[in-house]
């Protein structure tokens, strides 16, 4: 039997939710010890005998954590904000220990897998597809192999793992202040360690305002009913939200001038530009542009069909300032020859994204770190390149390069198959409208759809998000073929 509704304000927070965590259901207990054990079991066999791995920007990470350790505090804004570093001197007691942060980072992987089953199960009130999404959660050979890589990938991913699950369980306790706040706190540490995920914000907010105003007018004295209602949900979301972003942003303003969280916020805007059907078609008064994508044409990256903007930032920012342009802000300066181009080509826009679809369902390798020319201080490569070698990582590599363009198609198909769907009502129906906004928005301003299709370090933190959608829209479609074939399935909202 469901638990009924509770729109109680403290009682069906995060204090509910950790006794009904120690106290489960047996199919509930029976499952959790079993994507427990499954989840360590794979790390162990695939994993296991990784050390940990630096790659590509991991540098970054561990150049601001240790100006945190020398000096106290944040430096000054960089490409990197400071959650993730500040969770590698968590982790390593003060100090930077690869090994430690290793150990916790498979072991948020593992509890990601938890909460990503807590939280299908919550949404669609079935056990079977939520216990089908964690196991091919807990089997992505990207994500099991970014575990032991120095990136913040692992923990972005349980973060946003957590407040999809905090998020849901608002379908059933849309009016409590406790679990609204968590969610905010959450998503706060999410943003402070990977600010893409701001592109949720907005669309949680929008879950917070409506989820509550269906469930019906709050009674009790004036207090009561202000903190039951839609805009105390919304305060209790938004408040420790702005005040971890907020004041990190605000840190930034006061100390060294710049009000922002760190540079990119993860849409590197630049490389919208360097695909040559959008250089080469920008205004006159943006020559300057095209002639220097043109003389480095020649020094990209053999694998990529553009030049990508580390190539270019610095020449850019020299001709722009020549230019007559405020060059104070690379970021801001990026975003503007982005939407000249976007404006002169937007066709060629649209295309930009359907060649990062059609490559992705054809070409794509799911695993993003520890290639074969992997070398360290230790000189590690010959164990990573066996681990990837292993008959069990090169099957899951093949199974998943067919699986994750489905997934992601059936993560976009989502709400519009809950109006075709006529179980879907009400809450379950716009929780799936907020979160499906969620990962539209955030694929269509990043890179090239790239929280969907693009490389692995773009989509792991919208990889949970991604099996929530895909599971909704699997399990729209069993409804209707049983709608067809004269077997009508119970609603479940």
């Amino acid at each position: 039997m469901e638990e009924k509704e509770n729109s109680g304000w403290f009682q069906a927070g995060p204090f509910r939710a950790c006794i009904w965590a120690f106290s489960p259901s047996p199919f509930l207990k029976r499952d959790l010890l079993f994507l427990a054990f499954l989840a360590l079991f794979a790390r162990l066999l695939l994993v296991g005998l990784v050390r940990p791995s630096l790659f590509w920007d991991s540098g970054t990470f561990l150049q601001v954590a240790r100006w945190i350790m020398t000096r106290g505090f944040p430096p000054p804004v960089t490409l990197r904000p400071p959650g993730y570093p500040l969770f590698l001197l968590a982790v390593g007691g003060g100090g930077i220990s690869l090994e430690a942060a290793a150990l916790v980072q498979r072991l948020l992987g593992a509890a990601s897998v938890l909460l990503v089953y807590l939280a299908v199960r919550e949404l669609l009130r079935r056990r079977g597809p939520a216990l089908g999404a964690a196991i091919l959660f807990t089997l992505m050979p990207d994500l099991l192999f970014m575990e032991v890589t120095i990136y913040s990938e692992t923990l972005v991913l349980f973060l946003m793992s957590l407040s999809l699950w905090l998020l849901v369980r608002r379908g059933r306790y849309p009016r409590s202040i406790p679990g609204w706040a968590s969610l905010g706190l959450c998503l706060g540490l999410g943003i402070l360690t990977r600010p893409i995920l701001a592109a949720a914000a907005p669309f949680y907010a929008g879950a917070a305002l409506t989820l509550s105003a269906v469930s019906g007018s709050p009674k009790g004295n004036l207090l009561r009913s202000f903190l039951a209602s839609r805009w105390a949900s919304l305060g209790a979301f938004l408040v420790p939200l702005l005040v971890l972003v907020g004041g990190m942003i605000s840190w930034n303003g006061f100390r060294y001038g710049v009000y922002k969280l760190a540079d990119g916020m993860g849409f590197s805007s630049l490389d919208y530009v360097g695909y040559p059907a959008l250089y080469k078609r920008l205004p006159p008064s943006l020559e300057w542009v095209t002639k220097v994508y043109e003389s480095k044409e020649r020094e990209k990256e053999p694998w990529l069909s553009y030049v990508r903007w580390g190539l270019v930032c610095k020449d850019l920012m020299e001709e722009a300032s020549k230019a007559g342009w405020d060059t104070s802000d690379w970021d801001r300066t990026s975003l503007k020859i982005t939407l000249a181009a976007v404006s002169t080509g937007p066709g060629t826009y649209f295309k930009i994204w359907m060649d990062t679809f059609f490559r992705f369902w054809t070409k794509y390798d799911v695993i993003y770190g520890l290639w074969e020319h992997y070398k360290d201080v230790d000189d590690m490569a010959k164990t990573q390149v066996c681990a990837q070698r292993l008959f069990a990582v090169r099957i899951l590599k093949m199974i998943f390069a067919l699986l994750l363009p489905f997934l992601a198609v059936l993560a976009f198909l989502s709400f519009p198959l809950t109006f075709l769907d006529r179980a879907w009502k009400g809450k379950g129906r716009l929780l799936v409208f907020w979160l499906w906004l969620a990962l539209g928005v955030a694929s269509l301003a990043n890179t090239a759809l790239e929280p969907c299709m693009g490389q692995s370090r773009y989509r792991i933190p919208w990889t949970p998000l991604l099996f929530l959608l895909a599971s909704v829209s699997l399990l729209s479609l069993g409804r209707l073929l049983a709608r067809f074939s004269g077997k009508e399935s119970d609603p479940s909202w």
